[in-house]
């Protein structure tokens, strides 16, 4: 089998993710350096405010993570030899009750089912900090979804809440979003030199 990592690092925009409107990608922050995150805050937390924004992409196992066509998506690895996680920082606000979470991360086929949770959410806490989580191994990937040109949409969710008259805007901010996907490449037909004939030849 093969294994790919593809990584968005958001350094200058939503780095191809679909945003439902509430997010805003932020240039002054992110690690390892401030070269840009995403972020979800309550700007009108002193009468109260609450922000949810769902943030996706959909094609295909190949257009996302540049698998050959024709592979079997095998599964999700989560750490070495994968790499399934992404940082974060998040603020409440200094307000007990107010909330800020990020997640969860999804992966839904194209009839927008959801298959299977990469990262579960974060619950609200504050993260002063970029902290790193990291995912779950999940696999074998459904047969209905593992083929290399089936759709399929990877998504997460962020969301913040503010009591009215709240000290501070909490937010939750992602950076560095990693997905580590094995699969079985297609096999590859080698010519018979002796006979002139092609062989399917499975690596």
């Amino acid at each position: 089998m093969a294994l790919t990592t593809k990584t968005w690092t958001f350094d200058s925009d939503f780095d191809g993710w679909s945003n439902s409107g509430a997010a805003t990608w932020l240039s002054s922050d992110g690690t390892p350096a401030a070269d840009g995150c995403i972020q979800l805050k309550c700007n009108n937390f002193g009468a109260g405010c609450t922000a949810a924004s769902n943030v996706s992409i959909t094609d295909t196992w190949t257009n996302i993570f540049g698998i050959p066509a024709g592979s079997t998506i095998e599964n999700i690895l989560a750490a070495s030899p994968g790499e399934t996680g992404h940082w974060y920082k998040q603020d409440r606000g200094g307000v007990r009750r107010n909330s800020a979470q990020n997640g969860p991360y999804e992966v839904w086929n194209s009839a927008h089912t959801v298959m299977y949770h990469t990262i579960n959410p974060r619950l609200s806490s504050d993260q002063a900090t970029w902290g790193h989580r990291v995912g779950a191994d999940i696999g074998p990937i459904d047969a209905a979804i593992n083929d290399s040109g089936d759709t399929i949409q990877l998504f997460f969710q962020m969301d913040v809440n503010a009591i009215a008259g709240g000290i501070n805007a909490p937010y939750t901010r992602i950076d560095l979003f990693s997905i580590s996907v094995e699969y079985t490449p297609p096999p590859t037909a080698i010519k018979d030199v002796i006979m002139g004939g092609i062989i399917p030849f499975a690596r």
